[in-house]
C-alpha cells in the first residue's frame, strides 16, 4: 500500500474516533508524498495553553520513530498508535468522552482566509494583480531554445519577486556564460528529476560558473531557494509558486509545525500549501469567485489556486502595515545617508552621540528630533547640536567657545551656543565636553517641539536601540572599531621589522603570528586568543594584515608582480599581476607619505576607502551608481567586476569598461591626470566626472593622517624558493633600507617601475617548520635580515597548558618521555608539539591523537623504522604495539 493510501485510511479512522468522542481537534496532514504525518493542535479547541502545543500523531515516513515499527504499509500498527497519542493528548488537554470541552472552537489557518476575504472586498486585488499578470505575461519563461539567451533573460521582469541582487547576477551570468547558464536551466527545469535533487544541483552548478567571473568567496550568487522559486513559477505556474522564508516560517508556527532547514523549505512550503488550498482554498466557493471576478483578461486564470494561495500567505503573515511601509521608507533614507559618510565618522557620529545620551540621561522624548533631509542631524527643537553631512561634522559649543581653523557661526542673543562647520572627527572627540555642556543648556531650555514633521523613526530607533543599529550598520561599525583600535597608536612599535618564529610542528608558531601582529598593529594585545583573533579579523578586512602560505610553486610574479592571461576578454591578452606583497607594500606607503603632510595642508582620503563609499550602492544593494557630467548628462556605472567597472554613456545605448587602476592611479596624481599624462582620448570625458566626484569625496583639510603599521604574514615561509620569491626586495627589506631611513634605497622593478622602496611601516612575519627543513638551508642573505625566534614545546609551556585544563593530565609526562628521547636522536627541530594534544581530553581523545597524529609523524621522522618509534614511548606511561596481523597500531596505557 502507498504511503498516500494509508496516511488517508489512518486519517479517516481518526476522524471517526474524534466524532465518536466529540473532540474539536483539527487534524492537519502533511503532503504524505514527503512527511506522512498527522499532527493536532491544542489551541484550536481549548482555551489554556497546553505544553507542548502540538502533537504529531504520525512521525517521518517510511521510518516510524518513537516507537520503532516497521513499513508504515503496516496500516493498523500506525492507527493503533496514532490513536493512543490522540487518546492520551486529549486526557492531556482536559477533554473527556462525553466530548466536555471549551467551546472555542477557533481553527487559526480558517480565520486567515477570513480575514483575507475582508480584506478583498476593501482592495479589490489593487496591490496584488500584479503577480497574476507578470505571470501570464512570462509563463513559459525563458525559452531555452532562444537563440540568445542573454536576450531572453533580459526581457523578463524578476524584480518584483526577488532580492535585486538575484536579478542583477541571473543577467550577469547570462550574458557572460549564456550557455553553460542555459544548461543550469535545463537542469531546473528537467521534471523527470525529482525536484530534491534539481534545488541541491542547480545553485551548485550555478555557484561553480559564477566563481569563473567573480573568483571572490564573499560574493553570493543570490540563487537562493525564493529566487529557485521565482524562475520555477514564470516558467511552470501549474506547478509552483512564489516563496519567502519570512511567511513560510509564520505558517509553520501558525500550524505547529517545525520548518525545513535550508534548501528543503521549498518542497515543504509546497507540501503545505498543496493541503491549505485542498481544506480551505478549493472549498471555499465565496472566495473564488470573488478572485475570478477581480482578475482581469491579462491575468493568469491560476487553476490550481497557487497564486491565490501564495497572496494569502503574503497579505495575511508577511504583508506589511501602512506604519511599517513608513518605517521602511526612513529606514532607506537612512541608509541613503550613511552611504555618503565613511564608516569611522558614522562610528564615531552615534558614539558621540551614545555618550552624549548617557551622559546627560536624554530620553526618547519629542522635543529631539532626528532628520535625515540630506544628512545625519540631531536636534533639540530646532537647534541643530550634531550634524554629519558629507563625511564633515558640524556641532555646537558654548557660546565664544575657540577651535583654532575651524569656521564656526555666532548666534546672537544670551546663552546661544556657537556652531562650528566642517570638522573632522578627532576634532569632535577632542571638544566633546564643550559639545555635552551646550547640548545640555539646549536640553533644559528647550522642553517642547513637534519632532514628527521632521523626525525619521528609523534614525531615531538606531540612536536608542544600540541592537537595531547593530543590525543596520554594523558592518560600518566592525570596520570603525579597527580605526578606534588604532588610534592612539600611531608611532612604530619597538619590534623587528622582519621576523620568522621559528621550530618543531605543533608548537603555536602560526597561532602567535595573530598575537604579534595585532601588537605590531595596535601596539598592545589582549591576553584573550579570542579577542585577539577578533582584532586580527578585523584588521585583515581593513587591509592592514594579509595571510599568504608559501608553497613550492610560489613565485615572484605572484608576490610581487608580474603578468597574468586576462580571463575577461575572448582573446588572449595579458594583463599586470600586483602581487599580494606588492599590493600590501602600496597600502603602507600610501599611508606613510599621508602621514608626513602637516596638518595645515590639503590631502586626499585613500583611493580604496573613497571608492568603497562611491560604489557601495552598487555593490550591495545591485542600484546603478549615476554621476552627473558637466553637461548635465548622466553617466551610470553599471557593474563592478573585479579590476573593471563597467559604464553606461548617457546615450543608454553603449557600454564600456573603466580599469580600477587607471581610475586609482588618475585619483592620487591629479597633476598628471588635467595634463592627460595617464588617460588620452575619448576616455578622458568619462573619467573625468568619475574623478571629480571621488575627489570632492576624498577631500580632507585639516587633518592629520597618522601613521599605521601593516603586516604581512607568511606561513611555511621555508617551502617556498625564497632567493627567487623575494628577488631584488631582499635588499629593501633591511631596516636602514626603508623610506626614510638613514641609507634609504630605491630600485627599478623588472617591469620598469621605477624608485620602488618599502615603506617602514610595513612588516613582515613568517613562520618556518624546522623538521620540514633545516634553518640553516635558508637563504643566508635572508637569515641576516630577519630575527629568529624559538618556538618549542617546553615544560614551562607545557604545564601551564594543564594547569589550565586544556590538554590531557598525562600529557606533560607524555611529552616529556618522548621529547627527550626525539631530542637525544635528531635534536630539538624535530620534538613533538604541544598543540596536538590542546582540547583532546579524554583518555579516548589522547589515544586517538597519538595513533593518528604523533605516530605517523614519528614515522617519517625515523624512516619508518618500527622499533625506534616503540622505544620513543618507554617510561612515558604509554606503551605501542604494532600489529602485523591488522597493520595497525595498538595503544595502550602502562
Amino acid at each position: 500500500m502507498k504511503n498516500s493510501e494509508a496516511l488517508a485510511l489512518i486519517r479517516e479512522k481518526l476522524q471517526q474516533k474524534l466524532d465518536e468522542h466529540g473532540w474539536g481537534f483539527k487534524l492537519r496532514p502533511v503532503n504524505p508524498g514527503t512527511e506522512c504525518a498527522i499532527w493536532i493542535k491544542a489551541k484550536d479547541v481549548i482555551d489554556k495553553a497546553i505544553e507542548p502545543a502540538s502533537c504529531q500523531l504520525i512521525t517521518g515516513g517510511k521510518n516510524i520513530d518513537p516507537e520503532g515499527f516497521g513499513k508504515l504499509s503496516d496500516v493498523q500498527e500506525r492507527l493503533n498508535h496514532a490513536i493512543t497519542q490522540l487518546t492520551a493528548y486529549a486526557s492531556q488537554c482536559g477533554l473527556n468522552g462525553n466530548g466536555t470541552f471549551s467551546t472555542n472552537l477557533s481553527d487559526p489557518v480558517q480565520e486567515l482566509v477570513e480575514r483575507y476575504k475582508a480584506q478583498l472586498k476593501e482592495s479589490q486585488l489593487a496591490d496584488e494583480v500584479f503577480k497574476w499578470k507578470l505571470v501570464k505575461q512570462f509563463k513559459g519563461k525563458p525559452n531555452l531554445e532562444a537563440p540568445d539567451f542573454y536576450e531572453e533573460i533580459k526581457g523578463i521582469d524578476y524584480s518584483k519577486f526577488m532580492y535585486m541582487n538575484g536579478a542583477r547576477v541571473i543577467k550577469h551570468l547570462a550574458k557572460d556564460r549564456p550557455e553553460q547558464y542555459r544548461d543550469c536551466f535545463k537542469l531546473l527545469f528537467n521534471e523527470d528529476l525529482p525536484l530534491a535533487d534539481r534545488l541541491k544541483r542547480f545553485p551548485a552548478e550555478v555557484l561553480r560558473i559564477y566563481r569563473e567571473l567573480q573568483p571572490d568567496s564573499t560574493q553570493s550568487t543570490h540563487h537562493d531557494e525564493r529566487t529557485i522559486a521565482t524562475l520555477l513559477t514564470y516558467h511552470n505556474p501549474d506547478k509552483y509558486t512564489f516563496y519567502m522564508d519570512s511567511f513560510y516560517q509564520k505558517y509553520c508556527a501558525l500550524v505547529g509545525i517545525q520548518p525545513k532547514k535550508a534548501g528543503e523549505k521549498y518542497i515543504h512550503y509546497l507540501d503545505l500549501l498543496d493541503n491549505f488550498i485542498a481544506e480551505y482554498v478549493a472549498p471555499d466557493k465565496e472566495l473564488l469567485d470573488k478572485v475570478r471576478e477581480l482578475l482581469p483578461e491579462d491575468a493568469y486564470p491560476d487553476r490550481n489556486h497557487k497564486l491565490l494561495a501564495q497572496d494569502i500567505f503574503y497579505s495575511m503573515l508577511d504583508s506589511k502595515t501602512s506604519d511599517d511601509l513608513q518605517f521602511q521608507k526612513n529606514e532607506n533614507e537612512l541608509k541613503d545617508i550613511l552611504k555618503k559618510s565613511s564608516p569611522d565618522n558614522v562610528y564615531t557620529f552615534f558614539k558621540t552621540l551614545d555618550k552624549l545620551i548617557e551622559d546627560l540621561s536624554i530620553p526618547d522624548a519629542t522635543n529631539l528630533v532626528f532628520s535625515t533631509s540630506n544628512k545625519l542631524s540631531f536636534q533639540i527643537g530646532k537647534r541643530f547640536c550634531l550634524n554629519i553631512e558629507r563625511d564633515q561634522f558640524y556641532f555646537i559649543a558654548p557660546k565664544d567657545y575657540l577651535i583654532e581653523g575651524i569656521e564656526k557661526t555666532s548666534f546672537d542673543g544670551k546663552g546661544h551656543p556657537t556652531w562650528f562647520h566642517k570638522a573632522s572627527a578627532s576634532i569632535v572627540t577632542e571638544h566633546y565636553a564643550a559639545i555635552k555642556e551646550a547640548v545640555q543648556v539646549e536640553l533644559e531650555s528647550k522642553k517642547n517641539t513637534d519632532a514628527k514633521k521632521y523626525d525619521n523613526a528609523a534614525f531615531r530607533k538606531a540612536a536608542f536601540d544600540k541592537n537595531y543599529r547593530a543590525s543596520l550598520i554594523g558592518f560600518q561599525e566592525d570596520k570603525a572599531m579597527v580605526s578606534e583600535i588604532k588610534k592612539d597608536n600611531s608611532s612604530r612599535v619597538n619590534l623587528p621589522l622582519n621576523i620568522i618564529l621559528y621550530g618543531p610542528p605543533g608548537t603555536g608558531k602560526t597561532y602567535n603570528t595573530i598575537e604579534l601582529a595585532v601588537e605590531l598593529i595596535t601596539g598592545k594585545k589582549d591576553t584573550a586568543h579570542s579577542i585577539n583573533k577578533k582584532t586580527f579579523d578585523l584588521l585583515k578586512k581593513e587591509g592592514q594584515v594579509e595571510f599568504i602560505t608559501f608553497h613550492q610553486n610560489y613565485s615572484y610574479e605572484d608576490f610581487v608582480i608580474g603578468i597574468k592571461p586576462d580571463l575577461d576578454h575572448a582573446d588572449l591578452k595579458f594583463r599586470k599581476n600586483e602581487g599580494i606583497f606588492y599590493q600590501l607594500c602600496e597600502r603602507a606607503k600610501n599611508n606613510y607619505y599621508q602621514s608626513q603632510i602637516p596638518a595645515s595642508s590639503s590631502s586626499l582620503r585613500p583611493f580604496d576607502e573613497v571608492y568603497e563609499v562611491l560604489t557601495s550602492p552598487l555593490v550591495e544593494d545591485g542600484d546603478e551608481v549615476e554621476v552627473e557630467m558637466k553637461s548635465g548628462k548622466i553617466l551610470k556605472i553599471i557593474e563592478i567586476n573585479g579590476n573593471s567597472i563597467r559604464l553606461r554613456y548617457p546615450s543608454g545605448s553603449e557600454e564600456h569598461t573603466m580599469n580600477k587602476g587607471t581610475l586609482k592611479k588618475a585619483y592620487e596624481d591629479v597633476e598628471a591626470f588635467v595634463s592627460k599624462k595617464i588617460i588620452t582620448g575619448g576616455m578622458y570625458t568619462y573619467y573625468k566626472p568619475i574623478l571629480e566626484r571621488l575627489w570632492e569625496m576624498g577631500k580632507q583639510t585639516n587633518v592629520v593622517t597618522p601613521l599605521r603599521n601593516y603586516v604581512l604574514v607568511i606561513d611555511e615561509i621555508n617551502r617556498a624558493n625564497i632567493s627567487r620569491v623575494f628577488g631584488e626586495l631582499i635588499t629593501l627589506l633591511e631596516e636602514d633600507k626603508r623610506l626614510g631611513a638613514e641609507n634609504e634605497l630605491k630600485l627599478t622593478l623588472p617591469n620598469g617601475e621605477q624608485d620602488f622602496a618599502l615603506p617602514p611601516n610595513l612588516y613582515i612575519l613568517g613562520t618556518m617548520n624546522t623538521a620540514d627543513k633545516s634553518i640553516a638551508l635558508v637563504d643566508i642573505a635572508l637569515r641576516r635580515r630577519f630575527e629568529f625566534r624559538g618556538f618549542y614545546p617546553t615544560k614551562a609551556t607545557i604545564d601551564a597548558l594543564a594547569a589550565e585544563g586544556k590538554v590531557h593530565d598525562d600529557v606533560p609526562a607524555l611529552l616529556a618521555a618522548i621529547n627527550k628521547k626525539i631530542f637525544d636522536k635528531k635534536g630539538a627541530d624535530f620534538l613533538v608539539g604541544h598543540a596536538y594534544f590542546i582540547n583532546e581530553l579524554t583518555d579516548t581523545d589522547l589515544v586517538k591523537t597519538i595513533k593518528r597524529k604523533v605516530i605517523p609523524l614519528l614515522m617519517e621522522y625515523f624512516s619508518g623504522k618500527i622499533d625506534i618509534v616503540r622505544e620513543l614511548f618507554s617510561n612515558s606511561g604509554y606503551t605501542i604495539a604494532y600489529d602485523t596481523d591488522n597493520y595497525d597500531w595498538a595503544i595502550a596505557k602502562a
